[in-house]
């Protein structure tokens, strides 16, 4: 199986099954990919559009078709849209979302609101790139959070707050999630929210973003 990045055109992975027709591909950058699969006696299987999301494991079931290799067979809808390997509970905010809503001190911080069970304070609005943005998960305090940007800990050194951090610019973020509960020891060093932070990678073309305040 190939592991095509759908942004770049590049392949990230090539792996093969197991005896039982299993397949696994791990640390994969969050984003959308296309899965190409050959097999000796089937047609070649393509399954485009297959989204990665941050701290997810993404299900794909593959349906092969008995044929020639030079038989292409494209398969929409094969991920599964349901966990089913973590029943961790949170919500994952994509770029798209995080580039349309408006915020205030273009802090996207702000929108880690949108989770169930989280809420904040109001803004400091003249703070333009930062200001206070102090969240309650599940009603426990801000420092029981757990920030982590692409992977690595982001929190304050003296407290797990963001406050000190440099945040990057939202047109960067690729997409975060607010991870609320039941989530394993992996991901949460704390007992309140978990925040995983991914940023954006290259592309096969040239592209850009302007911001005026």
């Amino acid at each position: 199986m190939e592991v095509v990045n759908s942004t770049t055109g590049l392949t990230e992975r090539t792996t093969t099954s197991d005896s039982n027709g299993n397949f696994g591909v791990t640390q994969l950058p969050p984003g959308t990919y296309k899965l190409v699969v050959t097999a000796s006696g089937f047609s070649k299987v393509e399954l485009p559009d297959v989204k990665v999301n941050v701290t997810e494991t993404t299900t794909v079931n593959v349906p092969l078709k008995v044929g020639q290799i030079s038989e292409t067979v494209t398969v929409t809808e094969a991920a599964s849209q349901i966990q089913l390997n973590s029943a961790t509970t949170g919500q994952t905010l994509q770029s798209t979302t995080i580039n349309n809503l408006p915020l205030a001190t273009r802090n996207f911080l702000t929108l880690l609101t949108l989770s169930a069970g989280a809420n904040t304070e109001m803004f400091q609005s003249d703070a333009l790139g930062r200001g206070a943005v102090t969240i309650n998960v599940n009603g426990q305090r801000p420092v029981n959070n757990n920030y982590q940007l692409e992977g690595i800990n982001a929190n304050d050194i003296n407290l797990p707050v963001l406050d000190n951090v440099p945040l990057p610019n939202p047109s960067t973020v690729q997409e975060f999630k607010t991870q609320t509960s039941l989530y394993d020891a992996s991901q949460g060093r704390n007992g309140g929210g978990n925040i995983q932070v991914a940023l954006k990678s290259g592309t096969s073309e040239f592209h850009g973003d302007t911001f005026f305040s």
